[in-house]
């Protein structure tokens, strides 16, 4: 990996992700996704890394799931599953003053969490925890990221929706630390939930 070139880098990607990400073996897969994590941090912090998060993107964009059969839906998953982890490891490499990246990162992995998958679902909230601490500052933008999440975990159309919107205020919360449950009212945004619940 530390061999590629800039202009290298991006065409190896594409092939790790549509060749290796959808391979039926759990084996291949791994080793895919290893690859690739090897790839984003050797050049993600380089000039490489600008034309990762496109690359990235058009793989996660949830309209390409129209109209596929269930076998392709469930490839397509494992390919979104891979690419959020790449995605994960690429936020990782943005410099420290790279907020509005970070957060554009966030939404995308918002969108990717409602995927009906439940694998894909944990992916995101795996990669959620790093992003929240570093946007941790921002606390407008936090706050309001914690509230449309407890709104989805709530008042999700679908129980995919909701499930994924709980798997990422979980990861919201690791990254921001066990006081954000009190801070952020989420306790009680629950509570709430449950007892409205109930009266229904």
């Amino acid at each position: 990996a530390p061999h590629l070139g800039p202009a290298q880098v991006p065409v190896a990607l594409d092939f790790l992700i549509r060749t290796g990400l959808a391979d039926e073996v759990e084996g291949v897969r791994a080793a895919m996704v290893g690859a690739g994590v090897a790839v984003v941090d050797a050049h993600g912090g380089g000039p490489a890394g600008a034309t990762m998060m496109p690359l990235f993107e058009g793989f996660l964009d949830p309209s390409k799931r129209a109209g596929m059969s269930h076998e392709e839906e469930t490839a397509y998953d494992l390919v979104r599953e891979g690419v959020v982890v790449l995605l994960g490891t690429l936020a990782r490499h943005l410099p420290a003053d790279a907020t509005k990246k970070r957060a554009d990162i966030v939404e995308v992995l918002l969108e990717v969490m409602k995927t009906p998958s439940e694998s894909v679902q944990r992916a995101v909230s795996t990669c959620l925890p790093p992003l929240a601490t570093a946007l941790a500052s921002d606390k407008a933008y936090m706050d309001g990221l914690v509230a449309r999440l407890l709104e989805m975990t709530t008042k999700g159309k679908t129980y995919g929706e909701r499930r994924g919107a709980a798997f990422g205020l979980a990861g919201v919360v690791k990254g921001l630390g066990a006081m954000a449950i009190k801070n952020a009212g989420i306790l009680d945004a629950l509570k709430v939930a449950i007892e409205d619940k109930k009266e229904a």
